[in-house]
């Protein structure tokens, strides 16, 4: 399992939260629990509830902290502090830097072939 540490303040001391990679199952999980379909004639909407993405991912995302990990507890966390744990587990669960990488590879290889 893949893991980052983030050092934050809680209760006026400064302490380690261990932040880790969500399974592909558990990422889907978070996005249905996150996200809200209607249907407006016919046709699917969807629409992120980004809250719930946030607190619900970070309670699905700290994997050690020294606080119960309770959506409460998340809540209480200071602004700043909420910011960054949400960011370094974005960048921990993300494909981006993956996808970019195959996209490169890809234009090469067109570019090759042409």
């Amino acid at each position: 399992m893949k893991t980052k540490e983030v050092k934050i303040e809680w209760e006026d001391k400064e302490v380690t939260v261990v932040l880790k990679r969500l399974t592909f199952g558990a990422r889907n999980d978070l996005i249905e629990k996150a996200s809200k379909t209607e249907y407006i004639s016919g046709k699917p909407k969807i629409s992120l509830d980004m809250k719930k993405l946030r607190e619900i991912g970070l309670t699905m995302g700290i994997h050690e902290a020294p606080f119960d990990v309770t959506l409460e507890n998340i809540q209480k966390l200071d602004v700043t502090d909420g910011d960054l744990l949400y960011q370094e587990l974005d960048e921990l669960n993300t494909l981006q830097k993956k996808k970019n990488k195959t996209l490169d590879g890809l234009q090469n290889t067109e570019q090759a072939t042409s």
